[in-house]
């Protein structure tokens, strides 16, 4: 998990980013404030998920994703 913020960002878009070209512009993408964190992409890739809900629907995070 590298990050979690609430009202960043367009609602119901997935990314991926497998390098640190791609992973720069998948954080612009978000708009999330400072300079992303380091990613190791020999070992790692980034996912960006970006849910929508309305205010009646609980929170949901995603804390990790294994294959």
């Amino acid at each position: 998990m590298l990050a979690w913020e609430q009202g960043h960002g367009p609602a119901h878009r997935v990314g991926i980013a497998s390098d640190q070209t791609s992973y720069g512009r998948l954080w612009q993408e978000t708009h999330l404030d400072g300079l992303p964190p380091q990613v190791d992409f020999e070992t790692d890739v980034v996912v960006w998920f970006a849910e929508g809900h309305g205010s009646s629907c609980s929170d949901l995070r995603m804390d990790e994703v294994i294959v």
